[in-house]
């Protein structure tokens, strides 16, 4: 029994395969470090209190890995303005955030905003992904292992 292929699992969702544990409806909010910003609140995805580190104790018995999917924005620790994401490659844990994919996060209007945002966003989303089956950084342009470090990119 357990988790399906893929389960989505949202804030206040039942854990797949567990007789009653749940994710915290105000997951970022109640369990992970946050900071303010000259852009807003940001959700720390490493370290003892980021998201990677507490995603673990609710990441179903019989699954992979379990990807944190947000509109928050996410920054890796303090020497870092921001990431679009972050994976473990060994606690099949990870983060991703849509926000600074959205348009209107930029200050553009866009009439189709979601499918921008969504095929901008899915492409670092499977980067994460990789990462947490154990994929690495790739020195080629076009390679979805390369890392970004602006929407530019």
């Amino acid at each position: 029994m357990g988790a399906r292929s893929v389960d989505v699992i949202k804030a206040g969702g039942k854990i797949p395969g567990s007789s009653n544990r749940k994710v915290p409806k105000d997951f970022l909010a109640s369990e992970i470090e946050s900071r303010w910003s000259i852009t807003g609140k940001q959700y720390r995805t490493c370290g003892e209190n980021g998201i990677l580190a507490q995603l673990k104790k609710y990441r179903p018995d019989d699954s992979y890995a379990m990807l944190c999917i947000t509109m928050k924005d996410l920054y890796p620790g303090p020497r870092w303005a921001f990431c679009f994401g972050w994976a473990s490659f060994n606690a099949g844990v990870g983060a991703f955030s849509f926000l600074r994919y959205d348009p209107s996060w930029l200050g553009i209007e866009d009439p189709n905003s979601e499918k921008t945002m969504l095929s901008m966003g899915c492409h670092i989303m499977c980067h994460e992904i990789g990462h947490q089956f154990g994929l690495q950084h790739c020195i080629y342009y076009e390679c979805l292992m390369n890392g970004v470090n602006g929407a530019d990119e």
